[in-house]
């Protein structure tokens, strides 16, 4: 029985409501329009289910009430953004007014209080920041993985061709084990399980729990994260308990691993042992080692399951649109050759390619619910008052499927963005797919470069499609990164010398020795 929670939940939602009504300033302007409020729990209702694809669910409020909606429940006011225009307007050119970071009491119970998304001090946020913008928050600071990139890709595509049945874990397991060693300098297990990264993905899924809105109770009536573990109901603080756990593991032991091979002189070029070199001495427990730690850990976060997202949605584009696959090798055999691989230099001279990229970015945006922002002050927009502390929560999804800014936006069409007679260049879904104002990803140029690699090399070389044409289109699935759903696909090279091409990344780069034994004996016997 959930008794006692309602009564916590009522009464504070009580008070929350009488503060709100008591400091609000109604003659400023309605709330943007949304469904009927009911009496203490306001909208609780109208929220997506658990499970639900919340941004499918939310983009019926853009038919409902047009562009901007708003939902309140035990207190707390949501403003929806469905469109370009309104989330630049409120979160970029209003970004000075805005906090970016909501409050998230379960986050902070389940380990996660100190990440980018929660961290409230704000020391620590803006070191978190710089530190990754500092690795790679331009082209040119990103230029440095290149090589990296270059070689991990062209070994995933080996792997494609040796079982493209598992093309899914093979894209999760490259994407890994490029951010752990950019991250970390750590080189994973090239067959089999990799102790590293099963740390890593049960935080990942830990993350994706904690953080899909509308999960936790808690996160709207606070007061629940201080009642007694012994009540009926109180289930989600011992999930709390257990993420906390895999937060700990993931930020911990990867860190101190890092510095136990450093101080052997045994741990390869990363963001982290550059930050190590950088700051020298420091206290353990202290803020400084609290920005190593997480700069780390938030640089490996932004860059893996977004990347899986985004790798595997261009597969499933490949295999729905042969014409897009077929365009795209016309313009890389004439621009470098049919066997030549593509490099980043050429990258300028290949627009189509490109496009592909920009497309496969807007067609389905890995995180379809961008990053919420929370306003400092009383805003009025467009009539409406936007009120203090309101929660600013963009559908990007809705965005980028908007028939006033893209034609035909269901469709895979690289060529919208570029320029013919009579049609000028569609918006770049760069502007809306990485965030907004302050909470934009720092990580967007080293994520759009991987995503141009795996274009341009896997079109360059390999043939995919459906296994079954006439196989319905697949879902994209809930998430706070959302995938596509099971699809099969045959992967073949071009020709036998296409084939050699790709597997000349094993003549020429020999796998490393994994660091996966030293590891394990480490996370056995290390004092972390």
């Amino acid at each position: 029985m959930l008794q006692v929670l309602i009564v916590f939940a009522v009464v504070f939602s009580a008070l929350s409501l009488g503060r709100r009504l008591f400091t609000s300033t109604p003659s400023l302007g309605p709330l943007p329009p949304g469904p009927p409020r009911k009496l203490i729990i306001g909208n609780l209702t109208d929220f997506p289910p658990r499970g639900a694809r919340q941004w499918v669910f939310f983009e019926k409020f853009l038919h409902q009430y047009g562009p901007i909606a708003s939902l309140t429940t035990f207190g707390q006011i949501i403003i929806l953004i469905n469109n370009a225009h309104v989330a630049i307007d409120l979160m970029e050119r209003k970004s000075a007014h805005s906090r970016t970071i909501p409050d998230a009491p379960f986050a902070e119970m389940a380990g996660w209080g100190k990440s980018l998304a929660t961290a409230r001090n704000m020391e620590l946020w803006k070191g978190i920041r710089k530190n990754i913008k500092v690795e790679v928050g331009t082209r040119r600071l990103v230029s440095r993985f290149h090589s990296k990139l270059d070689i991990s890709v062209r070994r995933f595509l080996v792997g494609v061709l040796a079982d493209p049945d598992e093309l899914r874990a093979l894209i999760r397991k490259e994407a890994t084990g490029f951010m752990l060693n950019a991250a970390y300098g750590y080189t994973i297990s090239p067959h089999g399980r990799d102790p590293m990264c099963e740390i890593a993905q049960r935080a990942l899924g830990g993350f994706e729990e904690i953080f899909t809105p509308g999960n936790w109770l808690v996160n709207f009536v606070p007061i629940l994260r201080h009642v007694p573990s012994w009540l009926p109901g109180t289930g989600f603080l011992e999930k709390a308990a257990e993420y906390g756990h895999s937060a700990r593991q993931f930020t911990d032991l990867p860190f101190h691993f890092a510095k136990h091979k450093m101080a052997q002189s045994s741990l390869e070029s990363s963001m982290l042992s550059r930050l190590l070199e950088q700051q020298g001495s420091y206290e353990p427990g202290s803020l400084e080692e609290d920005i190593l730690k997480w700069s780390a850990a938030e640089f490996f976060l932004g860059g893996s399951d977004t990347s899986v997202s985004i790798v595997t949605s261009f597969f499933l584009a490949m295999a729905l649109y042969p014409d897009v696959q077929q365009k795209a090798r016309a313009e890389l055999d004439q621009v470098i050759g049919e066997m030549t691989l593509p490099k980043f230099e050429h990258r300028s001279s290949l627009p189509y390619i490109n496009a592909i990229v920009k497309e496969t970015f807007r067609w389905h945006p890995s995180s379809p619910l961008g990053a919420p922002h929370i306003l400092e002050r009383d805003e009025i927009y467009q009539g409406y008052l936007i009120p203090r502390g309101a929660l600013l929560l963009p559908n990007i999804c809705a965005i980028t499927q908007d028939t006033s800014v893209y034609h035909d936006p269901r469709s895979f069409k690289p060529e919208r963005f570029l320029a013919s007679e009579g049609h000028p260049p569609e918006a770049d879904p760069a502007k809306f797919v990485f965030g907004f104002g302050r909470r934009i990803c720092p990580g967007r140029f080293l994520i759009d470069e991987k995503v141009f690699l795996v274009v341009a090399l896997t079109l360059a070389c390999l043939d995919i499609s459906p296994k079954d044409p006439h196989a319905p289109e697949p879902k994209w699935q809930a998430g706070l990164i959302s995938h596509p759903g099971p699809f099969d696909v045959k992967v073949v090279p071009r020709s036998p010398e296409h084939e050699a091409l790709i597997r000349s990344v094993e003549r020429e780069h020999p796998p490393e020795a994994s660091d996966a034994d030293d590891f394990n004996q480490f996370a056995f016997y290390g004092d972390v």
